[in-house]
C-alpha cells in the first residue's frame, strides 16, 4: 500500500466527493476484505456496492489484493491503493471557478458527514467504554500559518500518524479510531 494517492483530475474529484464512495474507502482502508462483508458491515445490499467498487476500482482509489472461486462465480478481495488520499493543490488552482468551489466544498462536506457518522454510529458503544476508552477525543483551533508553516504543519502530522500506527504494544488489544483532520482558510475568527 502506497502512503499518499493525489486525486489530480476533475473526474477522480467527483468520483472521491461521493458520501457512499467515501465509506467504501474507510471500509476497505484498514484491512483487505470483500464487498459482501462490507456490506454486511455498513447494512448495506452487496448489489448496491458493486457500481461503486468498480468505479473506485477503474480510477485507481482501491486494488484487488486477491480472488478466489466461491460457488462459481469469482469473489475479490480490496484494499485502497494508499493510506491517505489529498487532493492535488495544482489541479484544485486549474479548475473553473464554479466548478472548484462545488467539487471542493463537496469533498469536504462529504468529508465531515462521513466523520459525523461514524461517530453517531459509535459513541455509544458499551464495550469501549468498559474497556476504559475514552469517547471521543476531540480539539479545534485557529491559527494564523504562511504557506511554508501549513507545508510543515500537514509534513509533521502526516510523519505522527505514521509514527504512532507504526508503535508495537505488547499485550495490548488495539481499538480502531477514525481521524480527520481539516485545514482551510477562513475569512475571519470570533476568537482571539
Amino acid at each position: 500500500m502506497e502512503d499518499t494517492l493525489v486525486i489530480d483530475t476533475v473526474d477522480k474529484l467527483k468520483i472521491f466527493a461521493d458520501p457512499l464512495r467515501q465509506r467504501l474507502l474507510q471500509a476497505f482502508c484498514c484491512n483487505p476484505t470483500t464487498v459482501k462483508l462490507v456490506a454486511k458491515q455498513m447494512d448495506e445490499k452487496s448489489t448496491r456496492l458493486y457500481h461503486h467498487v468498480d468505479l473506485l476500482e477503474q480510477n485507481g482509489f482501491l486494488e484487488v489484493v486477491d480472488t478466489k472461486q466461491v460457488r462459481g462465480t469469482v469473489e475479490k478481495t480490496y484494499q485502497t491503493v494508499a493510506r491517505k488520499i489529498i487532493v492535488d493543490h495544482a489541479m484544485v488552482g486549474s479548475l473553473e471557478e464554479d466548478a472548484e468551489d462545488t467539487e471542493i466544498k463537496n469533498v469536504v462536506m462529504n468529508t465531515i458527514q462521513a466523520c459525523l457518522v461514524d461517530a453517531r454510529d459509535n459513541f455509544d458503544d458499551e464495550t469501549q467504554r468498559l474497556a476504559g476508552q475514552p469517547a471521543v477525543v476531540i480539539a479545534q483551533a485557529k491559527v494564523n500559518l504562511t504557506p511554508t508553516q501549513l507545508k510543515i504543519f500537514e509534513q509533521k502530522l502526516d510523519t505522527l500518524l505514521s509514527e504512532i500506527g507504526d508503535i508495537q504494544v505488547e499485550d495490548e488489544e488495539q481499538t480502531m479510531y477514525s481521524f480527520t483532520a481539516a485545514c482551510f482558510p477562513i475569512k475571519h475568527s470570533t476568537c482571539c
